[in-house]
């Protein structure tokens, strides 16, 4: 029980986090009327992603303490997995569809 709460909350961390960050780039796109480029600058934009992916990771960490090393490494390469397409998803998807020209 404890391992599904903590894939929870740590995907909802990510998912949210992203979400939050993606929220404020477009906000301050708009607000200063930037088309083409991202609203934050690309090193605090890419240290934030950063930020989220391992705040996640940690809180993930934390709800399987007591299980074995095998059980741990498993799950957390499954957790990499899902928070990479939910990265992929977020992120490119906003990229994408805003035409930002970082890609």
């Amino acid at each position: 029980m404890e391992i599904k709460k903590g894939f929870l909350v740590s995907l909802s961390c990510l998912l949210f986090g992203l979400l939050i960050l993606v929220a404020v780039d477009y906000s301050i796109r708009l607000y200063t009327d930037i088309r083409y480029d991202l609203g934050l600058p690309h090193s605090l934009w890419l240290l934030f992603q950063i930020i989220i992916g391992a705040a996640s990771y940690f809180i993930f960490i934390k709800f399987i303490i007591p299980t074995s090393i095998t059980k741990k490494i498993l799950l957390s390469i499954l957790l990499f997995l899902i928070g990479f397409i939910i990265y992929t998803i977020i992120i490119y998807g906003y990229l994408s569809f805003t035409h930002l020209n970082t890609l």
